[in-house]
Order: structure tokens, then C-alpha cells, then sequence
């Protein structure tokens, strides 16, 4: 991807992106937190616990190469984002628990990527390519285009509330358009290297997904969740914010390696979730 895109372009889609997602929270979401305990304590421990444990054990098996391994490590610290909550939506899921999710856990990634993505960094031993692994960088750049515009749209949504009601619709549209061209953009510059990589590391990704909503699936079940929660949770636990991970491998870490599996991750995680989808839509038609 050109320096402009990774610089300016990126940064700026995933402001939007998050700015979005703040018009649509009010302060009752995170005090929805406290009214379902269980279902968010399971979504949360799934997202900051499970997906980096499950992705740091395939890994052992796939023996993937070093820089795709980071990037796979850098995409299993994002959080669900923007994306997931449109899935929720149409996969006729609990979307609120799936907004109070993501709010909530894109604030803890600020804390957990860093530390997520400078173990990666050290232990697949190519940090001679980083001299200084940039933890504060890295956190002031979440900072700024993640937890921030969440803020501003927060803010825009309680001072003129009509307003943000109005304007919702159409960014969602225009931050989903914004989302595949930047996912779009990650393949065709990488095409060489994934046309070369893909029977691999396309293999660990598809497994790596599907065990991941089987999971958050059976994880919801176990603990007797109602249905329309469970979905939420196999959504939240197999949909990431690959925009997040492109920017961190691409802008922070400075190695375009790093997000390949993001770039491939953003189409193929529609695969699973659509197969929930459709059963979904099928058990609550109307």
C-alpha cells in the first residue's frame, strides 16, 4: 500500500469507522454492561483471553512464516468493531450487547494490543527489524483513532441526538464502503505474496475463524445464554476490526507483511458468519 494510504487514508477511514460507532452508543450501553452480567463477562473473556490463546496454539501447529504470525497475533488483540455490529444486526443477533461489547473492549485493546502485539514481535524473533518495539506509539495511536472519535460520536449523539439519529444510516453505508476499499486495497497491493502464501495461511484462517464461532457458540450455550445472545457472542468472538490491524502493521510497525492475514481475514470471516446468518434469519423470520 502507498506511504499516503497508510498514513492518511487508513488513520482517517478508521476514525470514521469508530466516529460511527459513536453516534450509535449512548451511556445506557455501557450501563447495559451491568444488567447482563454473564453475557458480556463471557463476550469480553472470549475477546481478551480465548482469541489470542487459540490463535498463539494453531500457530504452534501451522508453523506459519514469522511476519504473518505477528500479524495473525495483531488481529486476534482487535476488538469486533463497527463491522460486527452490522453483522449482529442482520444476523437478527442482540445488537445492543453487541454495541456495549465492542465499546467496551475497543477501550481494553488500548491496553492488551500493545502487550499482545510487543510479545509477538519478541518471541517470533524479528524484532532486529524493530529496534525499539513502540508500545506508546502503539497505544496513542489506538488512542487517537479508535477511543476518541468513539467520544466525539458520543458527544455529537448527546448534544444534538435528532442529528446523529439522522446522519447514522448514511455513514454506516458510506464506513462500509470505506471499510471493503481499505481491505480491497490491502489485497491488490499484496497480491504477489498472498497468491503465494494463500493455500497456507488461507487454510489457517478459514480453520482459525471457524473455530472461533464454534466456539463462541458453544462457550454462549454452556452457559445457557438465550439464542439471540449466543449469536452475538459467536459474532464478537469471530469478527475483528481488520482496519484496526492494518493500521497497526502498516503505519505503527512499519511492515506490510504484518497485516496480510488482517487483509485476508476481512473477506474470509464473512464465510462462517454468513452460514450463522442465514440460520438465524431462518429461526426468527418474520
Amino acid at each position: 500500500m502507498s506511504e499516503f494510504i497508510l498514513q492518511a487514508v487508513l488513520p482517517a477511514v478508521l476514525f470514521l469507522m469508530m466516529f460511527t460507532m459513536g453516534i450509535s452508543l449512548t451511556l445506557d450501553d455501557f450501563r447495559r454492561v451491568f444488567s447482563r452480567p454473564l453475557a458480556f463477562s463471557l463476550g469480553t473473556f472470549n475477546q481478551i483471553i480465548v482469541l489470542p490463546m487459540v490463535a498463539f496454539g494453531l500457530l504452534m501447529v501451522f508453523d506459519l512464516e514469522p511476519e504473518f504470525a505477528i500479524g495473525v497475533m495483531i488481529l486476534s488483540a482487535c476488538p469486533g468493531g463497527v463491522v460486527s455490529n452490522v453483522i449482529s444486526y442482520f444476523g437478527r443477533a442482540d445488537v445492543a450487547l453487541s454495541i456495549s461489547l465492542t465499546a467496551c473492549i475497543s477501550i481494553i485493546s488500548l491496553f492488551t494490543m500493545p502487550l499482545i502485539a510487543g510479545f509477538a514481535v519478541n518471541y517470533f524473533e524479528i524484532s532486529n527489524s524493530i529496534e525499539s518495539f513502540p508500545y506508546l506509539r502503539l497505544a496513542l495511536t489506538l488512542l487517537l483513532v479508535t477511543i476518541l472519535p468513539v467520544f466525539c460520536g458520543m458527544l455529537l449523539r448527546n448534544r444534538q441526538e435528532r442529528f446523529a439519529q439522522a446522519i447514522q444510516p448514511t455513514m454506516d453505508t458510506i464506513t462500509g464502503v470505506f471499510f471493503l476499499a481499505v481491505v480491497a486495497a490491502a489485497i491488490v497491493s499484496n497480491w504477489n505474496a498472498i497468491v503465494l502464501y494463500a493455500p497456507k495461511l488461507g487454510t489457517f484462517l478459514i480453520f482459525y475463524c471457524s473455530l472461533l464461532l464454534v466456539w463462541g457458540l458453544v462457550s454462549a450455550r454452556a452457559l445457557k445464554l438465550e439464542l439471540r445472545s449466543t449469536a452475538t457472542i459467536a459474532f464478537e468472538t469471530s469478527v475483528q476490526n481488520v482496519a484496526t490491524a492494518i493500521l497497526i502493521g502498516g503505519t505503527v510497525l512499519k511492515n506490510e507483511a504484518f497485516f496480510i492475514p488482517a487483509a485476508l481475514y476481512g473477506v474470509i470471516m464473512y464465510l462462517p458468519a454468513a452460514c450463522l446468518i442465514f440460520w438465524m434469519r431462518r429461526k426468527f423470520s418474520d
